[in-house]
């Protein structure tokens, strides 16, 4: 329902006529809306109210104004998602829904961009979102975990990446910068596979020895692409360059040990590998979490790859 307050502002600023061509259905609004009256403007619409085809048709009916302040947010954009989830964070089904929605924007416009450019106030504003959720709600991450879409998509594993990087990282202490810094690093860790060759990415069967190295070149291609747009912090550009070294030196590209690998970089590897064991595919099915969790635990081939301490507090975000 349309919530009304019958107050009339007198607040020193200007209105604008909102264009309700721009107001999706179904979204939650993180602006006030407003109609004249008399000598004054009315909210007739209060920030946080759902905006379904039923509020929709009634509001089609006046003209409706917008704060000067609030301009730029009836337009919803990855840079400015962070005010809508900010109106809907108690809704944690929409505020899922709305992550993919982003998400799913940012990759088209990226992917179909011929010299690999990207907005880093868009990389911004979803990552900001996703550290809001995760400090809002402890439970976040277990209670949508269900929710996730576990194909093969490079858009959603790097979204599913990014919350479980801080989501961990919340639980380890990193503070909201540090959380901002991880989750970057996590998003865009391997946007560099838009630079191999497609039928290598996607290959169902065995690769060459050939292919394989060149699937390993994608961690500097992304260090490459974050530069390129800009993003040069050097914890981001480390994590994203080393989130695929081992523990006992056996990753790539630099071989590092458990010495030498950052503590960003190690929360990577551990998102990363559970999301990719805990996804379809094109040549297998998807683990169980649990199966995922026990195989990087115990498996010959996965148990001296990882921070165990790390995999542990991960364990417990999943099962708290």
């Amino acid at each position: 329902m349309i919530t009304k307050v019958q107050k009339k502002l007198r607040y020193d600023v200007d209105f604008n006529k909102l264009d309700l061509e721009l107001i999706e259905i179904d979204t939650v609004i993180p602006y006030n809306m407003y109609i004249r009256q008399d000598d004054g403007y009315v909210i007739i619409v209060k920030a946080g109210t759902l905006i379904d085809e039923k509020v929709y048709k009634i509001l089609l009916g006046h003209n409706i104004y917008i704060s000067r302040k609030d301009r730029g947010k009836e337009n919803m954009q990855c840079k400015n998602i962070l005010e809508y989830i900010s109106a809907a964070k108690d809704d944690s089904n929409y505020c899922i829904k709305l992550l993919y929605k982003m998400n799913d924007k940012f990759f088209e416009k990226f992917l179909n961009s011929k010299n690999y450019n990207l907005d880093p106030e868009d990389v911004d504003g979803l990552v900001k979102s996703i550290v809001l959720l995760v400090r809002h709600n402890i439970g976040f991450v277990k209670d949508n975990m269900v929710n996730f879409r576990n194909d093969s998509d490079l858009a959603h594993h790097s979204l599913h990446v990014c919350i479980y990087a801080v989501n961990l990282g919340a639980v380890l202490g990193l503070n909201d910068q540090q959380l901002l810094d991880l989750g970057i690093a996590g998003y865009i860790q391997d946007l560099g596979l838009k630079k191999i060759d497609n039928s290598v990415v996607s290959k169902d069967s065995p690769l060459s020895k050939e292919e394989v190295e060149s699937i390993h070149r994608h961690t500097i291609l992304s260090v490459q692409i974050a530069q390129h747009n800009k993003i040069h912090r050097p914890d981001i550009i480390d994590a994203i360059r080393h989130h695929h070294e081992n523990y006992d030196g056996s990753g790539y590209p630099d071989q590092l040990n458990s010495d030498h690998i950052s503590k960003y970089a190690a929360i990577l590897s551990i998102c990363d590998v559970f999301d990719a064991l805990t996804s379809v595919r094109p040549y297998r099915e998807g683990k169980t979490s649990f199966e995922a969790l026990t195989f990087m635990m115990k498996d010959p081939s996965m148990m001296h790859r990882f921070n165990h301490q790390y995999i542990k507090v991960f364990i417990r975000t999943l099962l708290k």
